[in-house]
């Protein structure tokens, strides 16, 4: 069985490169709010360990109440930028394979961070290592099964409902699942 790891980077964004960092982070987008799985900065789709990954600015949206009742800021930066996903097998595994296939648009997203160095391959490892925070739950869709699993499971489940009998069921189960094995058998 093949745990799931999750991972969850998280930078401040420095003093004005939020502009530029929405704006390339948008590159990323086949349509609004949907990733293209091949785009140039970072194409999830080539990543067969990769279950799910997401790039999401995060603000303190409380700022405005703090205001409004005289409260003092607390001393957080403005926005984060948090990259966070799950894989199959060790997080480290997974980093080494992001910046192996697709470092440069880490560091062309990363850039946007304070205190980034992501100069070498190594100095790019150690700062998404350095960066990943500690995940306090985690849901798992389905526990122990790779990414191939999941999507192997997924495409014998379409065929197998296409090719299932539509008829009403008046039959008893044993009798749909012999159709049904009959049919799948043939």
């Amino acid at each position: 069985m093949t745990p799931q790891s999750p991972f969850t980077v998280v930078a401040v964004v420095a003093p004005g490169r939020e502009a530029s960092l929405r704006l390339l982070l948008d590159t990323m987008n086949g349509r609004p709010g949907m990733a293209d799985p091949e785009n140039a900065l970072l194409p999830f789709g080539f990543f067969e360990r990769l279950h799910f990954a997401r790039f999401a600015l995060l603000d303190d949206a409380t700022t405005a109440d703090l205001e409004a009742f005289g409260l003092p800021w607390p001393k957080v930066p403005p926005l984060y930028l948090a990259f966070v996903g799950e894989c199959d097998g060790p997080v480290q595994a997974q980093f080494e394979e992001f910046v192996e296939k697709a470092g440069s648009g880490l560091r062309r997203i990363f850039a946007h961070c304070e205190g980034f160095d992501g100069s070498s391959h190594a100095r790019l490892l150690a700062w998404l290592a350095a960066h990943d925070l500690p995940v306090g739950a985690n849901y798992v869709n389905r526990i122990g099964r790779t990414v191939r699993q999941v999507l192997e499971e997924s495409e014998l489940q379409k065929l197998l409902s296409a090719s299932a009998p539509r008829e009403p069921a008046a039959a008893d189960a044993r009798t749909v699942r012999r159709q049904l094995l009959a049919h799948v058998k043939a």
